[in-house]
């Protein structure tokens, strides 16, 4: 049964809240050095500072807009590790969705990722952004899954120390769900 009292009151706290879906490559990890372009200089830099100068950009007009952010993340030790400490820092609610690798054995991943994108995809603010090495497959499936759910995007690309454009973005959903056609089919 639906408690539409308290559905109400949640639909009118979202609209001073915004959703954000921070996540990405499990061996993007706080400490390992990456290196990056800062003012037009590559430099190494640690990943949970770049993961910050990368959030904090794309989070500036959100942060003036709303009264509250909500991170919605996973459970890996790389990016969501990251996602969580960036977070807490800035005194954002975290919401952390774990992968139940016991139960549903190698597809928990896939399901923790479009549990989170379901967290969000109905909100009115709402984002994501994406920290990807550019092949890992289930990081993939997050570029994938913000299709599905309407979310906005950014991925952020650190082996090519860069933010994917719009047209980039789209080709690996569209790959992503012909990939997926297919395999409904067989």
């Amino acid at each position: 049964m639906v408690d539409w009292k308290k559905l109400n009151t949640e639909l009118q706290a979202d609209k001073e809240r915004f959703y954000i879906i921070l996540s990405g490559d499990k061996g993007f990890k706080s400490d390992n050095f990456v290196t990056a372009i800062v003012n037009d200089v590559v430099t190494p830099i640690r990943a949970a500072e770049l993961f910050q100068l990368v959030s904090d950009k794309f989070l500036t007009t959100a942060k003036k807009d709303y009264k509250e952010i909500k991170v919605v993340t996973g459970d890996n030790s790389g990016t969501d590790s990251i996602a969580i400490d960036y977070a807490m820092h800035n005194d954002y609610d975290v919401l952390k969705y774990e992968a139940d690798w016991e139960g549903k054995g190698n597809k928990a991943g896939f399901q923790r990722n479009e549990d989170m994108f379901t967290r969000v995809g109905g909100r009115a603010h709402k984002g994501a952004i994406i920290f990807w090495d550019g092949e890992d497959y289930m990081t993939r499936n997050l570029i994938y899954q913000a299709y599905n759910y309407c979310v906005p995007l950014r991925v952020y690309c650190y082996t090519a120390k860069r933010c994917l454009t719009a047209k980039e973005i789209l080709q690996i959903q569209e790959d992503e769900r012909a990939k997926q056609a297919k395999f409904m089919r067989v």
